[in-house]
């Protein structure tokens, strides 16, 4: 195949454009993976620090749901990664000396039951009502459950309970472990993101992993590598000016050194704040989407620290968490958990916080929100601050809690363009949570790309 014919292309070489790629030569096709950076898989680049790995968007889900998408395509294109099932994790209420381990809870009454005794939340007031809206939940089967991404968690909950008191402690947990505020988890949690994520993280339906090296070069370049060695094009580092539409039929993309590459099939795997600038005229089924993600964005932040003194005794996953539910910060010893990360005896330790916009620039933005994540750590670890030798930190736009929201979501077909295909992590259907979702997205796009095109 010459890059100038392939039979589709594929916008943007993250997670759902590997997968996508991936899948379309599984079927046959020969596509065209454009990534706009240097390598694919940017956004799980590594933080260097002092010789040590810092790993980022760590660690990457792995669900039961679909079989487990990125663990499918590893098998099929024989790629040698390795990873690491990550330890339960801790849960610990700032203030209270201990932490304590979140077992996997196969039942409603199981998972009511501990979260009970580990939540300062009074649950223990509405145990019956909280346990019968937790087994309706978990009574919903996945394939019923990935339909309900459409559907707000607060209008589910408002036809099982009138109790208000019972609906504030479930959604201030959602958030918590969804990462968002409970204002974003009330008004925008879907039922699919709150089920979602309470089934994966306490029911034992998704875990965690680590791969090593890391995510980017354990699976994602070798992904890469393996559609290339199939028959698939890959360019690195060339820039897109547009995708190419007339009279509603898709007609390839345009590079911004002038090449045009010809092609009635176009994925775009890029992420929503990147889709606008790609087009002269934004296609109609695309406007709602892109503004609700627009206005619902969030940022992670995130701290890298090497320590020469062993502080840190906890070698689990934490979530730091204040008195009314919602989350701090979460820690992750990457010197226990990951030990190939830090090649000497020193300390390496990880840490995330989560903000929308709005909450980022109610806390005074990143000037204020890193020196409190230490000052957070300080009070997880003593002594951690003044073990400090060298620190790093990193922000990203964040947008994997987009599939948890209820809001719109791109189609994965248009009516008004022949030949335009939406495969990212925003797209519809959804599939998986976190990096899942994106592997889901471009997997089950690459399908219905590959079964259009067969006429099926």
């Amino acid at each position: 195949m010459s890059a100038q014919s392939p039979d589709v292309i594929v916008v943007g070489a993250g997670a759902a454009g590997i997968a996508c790629a991936a899948t379309l030569v599984d079927q046959g096709l020969t596509p065209l993976l454009i990534s706009e950076t240097a390598e694919v898989a940017f956004n799980f680049r590594n933080v260097w620090l002092d010789g040590a790995r810092g790993l980022v968007q760590h660690p990457a889900w792995q669900v039961a749901w679909g079989g487990g998408w990125w663990y499918n395509l590893a098998r099929k294109f024989n790629i040698p990664v390795r990873f690491h099932p990550a330890p339960p994790i801790h849960l610990q209420i700032r203030g209270m000396p201990n932490s304590v381990e979140a077992p996997l809870c196969l039942s409603a009454a199981a998972t009511t039951e501990f979260l009970i005794n580990a939540s300062p939340l009074p649950i223990g007031e509405h145990r019956e009502e909280f346990e019968r809206v937790l087994f309706d939940g978990f009574a919903i089967s996945p394939e019923q459950l990935f339909l309900m991404h459409d559907v707000r968690l607060k209008d589910w909950l408002a036809e099982r309970t009138s109790n208000e008191a019972l609906e504030l402690l479930i959604f201030a947990m959602i958030a918590n472990i969804a990462e968002t505020s409970a204002d974003v988890a009330r008004e925008e949690i879907s039922v699919f993101g709150g089920f979602g994520v309470l089934r994966s993280f306490l029911a034992g339906e998704g875990f965690l992993t680590i791969i090593e090296p890391d995510a980017r070069e354990g699976l994602f370049i070798p992904l890469a590598k393996g559609i290339e060695g199939r028959g698939g094009t890959v360019w690195r580092g060339r820039k897109i000016k547009r995708v190419v539409i007339e009279d509603g039929v898709t007609r390839g993309v345009e590079m911004v050194d002038g090449e045009f590459v010809d092609c009635r099939n176009v994925a775009i795997a890029a992420g929503n704040p990147r889709i606008p600038t790609l087009f002269d005229h934004l296609p109609v089924e695309a406007i709602d989407p892109l503004a609700y993600s627009d206005r619902l964005k969030h940022r992670d932040y995130t701290t890298f620290a090497l320590l020469d003194k062993p502080v840190v005794k906890l070698d689990r996953y934490l979530m730091y968490s204040d008195l009314d539910g919602s989350n701090l910060i979460w820690t992750v010893p990457l010197h226990s958990l990951a030990p190939w990360t830090v090649n000497d005896e020193r300390h390496f330790v990880l840490a995330q916080s989560f903000f929308t916009e709005a909450t980022a620039a109610e806390a005074g933005g990143k000037d204020k929100i890193y020196p409190q994540m230490w000052e957070y750590q300080e009070e997880i670890y003593p002594g951690f601050c003044d073990a400090i030798t060298h620190t790093a930190t990193q922000e990203h736009r964040h947008h994997w809690a987009l599939p948890l929201c209820a809001g719109p979501k791109l189609p994965r077909r248009l009516d008004s363009t022949r030949g335009l295909w939406f495969v990212n992590d925003a797209s519809t259907p959804i599939a998986g949570i976190g990096a899942e979702a994106a592997v889901s997205a471009g997997v089950l796009g690459g399908i219905e790309i590959a079964s259009h095109l067969a006429g099926r």
